[in-house]
């Protein structure tokens, strides 16, 4: 599901005018989600690291490494949040794309256990979050205004729409 909710991710960074280099490896076999730029004009005013972090029904908490391990739930996430965000090899990757130290990191986040102990540490480290759900709603709400770039971002717009319509529902009236 993290492939299809990164593309979806990726659509709406666009669709806000960021252009996004999407996958950017650096030293130690790491990798960046996303690093996206805007413009206004000929001159950058916006650079952000954004990392996607999704799951449907989560069973352990962010940065333990199995169910039932014992992981403290602020221990895993200030894991997390070191490894997504702070690792020194993820800052010079993203400072030689940026040319620049001066960019903002986000989160784009889906369900996950100890919500307020995520969102706690993320602000303390000057992560933005942005739920998986307010990307999608964003996106359903200015689907007229914007043109999906990948095959699975339009498909996930196209089956949010096709719910909202409610059609093939079975009339009860023909049921008996």
């Amino acid at each position: 599901m993290s492939d299809l909710v990164e593309d979806v991710a990726r659509n709406w960074l666009m669709s806000k005018g960021y252009f996004v280099l999407h996958g950017p490896r650096f030293k130690g076999q790491g990798e960046l989600d996303f690093l996206a730029v805007r413009f206004e004009m000929d001159r950058i005013v916006e650079r952000l690291h954004v990392e996607v972090h999704s799951s449907a029904n989560p069973v352990t908490y962010l940065g333990q490494g199995q169910a039932g391990k014992g992981t403290d739930p602020v221990e895993g996430v200030q894991k997390f949040i070191k490894r997504k965000f702070l690792r020194p090899a993820a800052i010079k990757a993203a400072k030689r794309v940026f040319g620049t130290e001066d960019f903002r990191r986000m989160l784009i986040l889906g369900n996950v256990n100890s919500q307020d102990v995520v969102l706690r540490a993320c602000a303390k480290a000057r992560i933005e979050v942005v739920r998986v759900w307010e990307v999608c709603e964003d996106l359903r709400q200015r689907q007229a205004k914007l043109s999906l770039e990948t095959t699975d971002g339009r498909r996930l717009a196209q089956f949010i729409r096709l719910a909202r319509q409610r059609r093939n529902v079975p009339n009860p009236r023909f049921n008996r």
